[in-house]
C-alpha cells in the first residue's frame, strides 16, 4: 500500500543521469538516511529521492540568497565529494 503522502509520478531522464544514480546506490548501501528493514541494497527510487529532495533544497536556498559564489559551489562540490569517497 502507498503511503497517503506519497503520490506515484513517472518522467523521463536521460540515460546519462540513470547511470549515475545506478552508480551512486551501492556507494550509499549501509549509510543511515537509507537503512531499511526490508534490504540492505540502495534502489534507484530511493536515491532519485533524495536528490531530488536536495536539488529542490538547493534551488530553494538559490531563489532566497540570489545566485551562489564560486567559492560556496566549490566548497559544496568539495562536500559531496569527500562524502561519496568515505561511503566507498
Amino acid at each position: 500500500m502507498i503511503d497517503e503522502q506519497e503520490i506515484p509520478t513517472s518522467m523521463r531522464l536521460p540515460a546519462r543521469i540513470l547511470a549515475r544514480v545506478d552508480a551512486l546506490a551501492p556507494l550509499l548501501e549501509g549509510h543511515p538516511a537509507f537503512a531499511s528493514r526490508v534490504s540492505s541494497r540502495v534502489s534507484r527510487s530511493a536515491v532519485l529521492r533524495a536528490a531530488l529532495e536536495r536539488g529542490l533544497d538547493a534551488l530553494e536556498d538559490d531563489t532566497a540568497k540570489g545566485p551562489p559564489k564560486r567559492a560556496e559551489v566549490r566548497a559544496a562540490l568539495d562536500v559531496i565529494t569527500r562524502w561519496i569517497e568515505d561511503a566507498r
